[in-house]
């Protein structure tokens, strides 16, 4: 990129970091639909001068609706109920990943090695970032925000169905799109007379932060970003929106006092790391057309239907988590949930990637890690049998599993090694290499985050059933007895 593009990008990512605490003071005054309308009816208002570029009405719509309104209003209802402003920073801005994976599967641009890495290094970054914040938004709140960073990927990419045309005009008419239709919701939803209450008895403060993010966070910076996505694959722009995180965590923290400490500090500078590593990496190439390959659907269906079965069946990660919903309650246990559901995915793809050949080269890193995990899960069934529901003075010395320590005990559960090499060797044939990996990914992260909420949420159900601290003694000893006898697979095979 030539130096002053870098330096736009990198104009572009402070004003969207400074963006989100604007958005958070002027949901004070506002609901999230009427910022959300007024964000887009001043942006808008170039449309009086310009006129509409040559694109059609459902090009115009289908990424007005992606990159405007989806994301938008599902960032202004999460951070309205409670999210914060540091965490939707980092949330919305992993679009990064999902933009430079559309844009792998649909127009087959391939990051180069060097890229690969950085987004890497720039994921932890922001994961260390994640695990950071405290339990104080809703599972529901959560839910929603993610709808942003998934509606801006696709923004990204469906921009490249109006090439040729002035992007200043472009982004003026998508805000208009977006406008009429969160209009009519704000009066639908909020009503037409608090609606008026609320725009009559605007603050200054209010008036403010509306421009701001109308005029300069929408309307210039999004022209802005849009020539730079015109001008340049995604995979070299796109990361420069790993700066937001940064920018809305500092801004946050000198404006409501959200606070960050070492982790988070070390996640920053991870995160900006990665992006120095994308920026000094090569042009990516293009994906060769043959690199996709037929896909199985036979085999696709059958895979679907092994995972399905490995996934829900009761097993080391499963009684576990049942164990801590009804130890701790659902809430708490999310950390467990999210650390399988990532760890195993992690593992499938590092091991169908090449790390499998590391143990068919030296086969005693199997028995060790096999040997590791027994002693492991012998630590956790006792663990397990002692566990009562933590009590007012236990509350910040007990704790369910951690999510790194979910993640990291994925690579000594002996059923996720079965079900890893089953996957790997089994269904490998689902597509060309590396997609059949892909596939496989994406499938255990789908059914892994169904089958882990589902074990939580009965172990969570089961507090009402069991009240006494002896009931719920004698059910751990139970899955603790449980969790010694799935190692008798383990055993067998020894």
């Amino acid at each position: 990129m030539k130096p002053a593009d870098v330096c736009i990008a990198v104009l572009v990512a402070v004003i969207w970091g400074l963006a989100f605490v604007a958005s958070r003071i002027a949901l004070n005054e506002f609901s999230p639909e009427l910022m959300t309308t007024l964000r887009f009816s001043i942006a808008a208002l170039p449309c009086l001068f310009v006129a509409r570029p040559k694109v059609s009405w459902t090009v115009l719509a289908s990424i007005s609706f992606t990159l405007f309104l989806g994301q938008f209003l599902a960032q202004a209802f999460a951070i309205a109920h409670g999210v914060p402003v540091g965490l939707s920073s980092v949330i919305v801005q992993s679009q990064a990943l999902f933009t430079i994976g559309f844009a792998a599967l649909l127009f087959r641009e391939r990051p180069s090695a060097w890229q690969t890495v950085g987004i890497g290094v720039a994921t932890i970054g922001l994961l260390m970032i994640c695990g950071t914040v405290g339990y104080d938004f809703s599972i529901s709140a959560f839910a929603i925000l993610m709808i942003s960073p998934l509606s801006f990927a696709a923004g990204n990419l469906l921009l490249r169905r109006a090439p040729d045309v002035p992007m200043f005009d472009l982004f003026a008419w998508l805000c208009l799109v977006a406008a009429v239709p969160l209009l009519a919701l704000t009066l639908v939803g909020n009503g037409p007379q608090p609606t008026w209450h609320a725009l009559t008895h605007m603050s200054l403060t209010g008036l403010i932060c509306m421009i701001g993010l109308g005029g300069v966070s929408t309307s210039i910076a999004y022209w802005l970003w849009g020539r730079l996505l015109r001008d340049y694959p995604a995979a070299q722009v796109v990361p420069f929106a790993l700066l937001v995180p940064f920018v809305g965590s500092a801004a946050s923290s000198v404006a409501f006092g959200e606070t960050f400490g070492p982790l988070r500090l070390a996640g920053m500078v991870t995160a900006v790391g990665g992006i120095a590593i994308m920026l000094l990496s090569k042009r990516p190439k293009m994906m060769p057309k043959i690199a996709r390959g037929p896909m199985s659907h036979s085999l696709l269906i059958a895979f679907v239907m092994f995972a399905t079965v490995m996934f829900f069946t009761p097993g080391p990660n499963n009684i576990m988590l049942l164990s801590s919903g009804l130890t701790y309650g659902f809430r708490p246990t999310i950390p467990h949930i999210m650390g399988i559901t990532v760890g195993f995915a992690f593992m499938i793809g590092a091991v169908g990637l090449g790390l499998g050949t590391i143990f068919i080269a030296y086969p005693v890193l199997q028995t060790i890690l096999k040997y590791a995990g027994v002693a492991y899960l012998v630590y956790l069934a006792a663990h397990i049998a002692m566990s009562e529901p933590p009590s007012a003075e236990q509350d910040d010395s007990r704790r369910p599993m951690t999510f790194w320590g979910a993640a990291m005990f994925q690579w000594v559960n002996a059923k996720g090694w079965v079900m890893v090499i089953g996957t790997i060797t089994a269904y490998a044939a689902i597509a060309a290499y590396p997609w059949n990996i892909a596939i496989q990914v994406g499938l255990s992260l789908l059914l892994g985050i169904l089958s882990c909420t589902a074990w939580a949420l009965f172990g969570t159900a089961l507090r009402p059933v069991l009240t006494s601290r002896r009931a719920v003694r004698a059910f751990n000893i139970v899955m603790a007895v449980l969790l010694l006898a799935s190692l008798y697979p383990v055993f067998m095979d020894a």
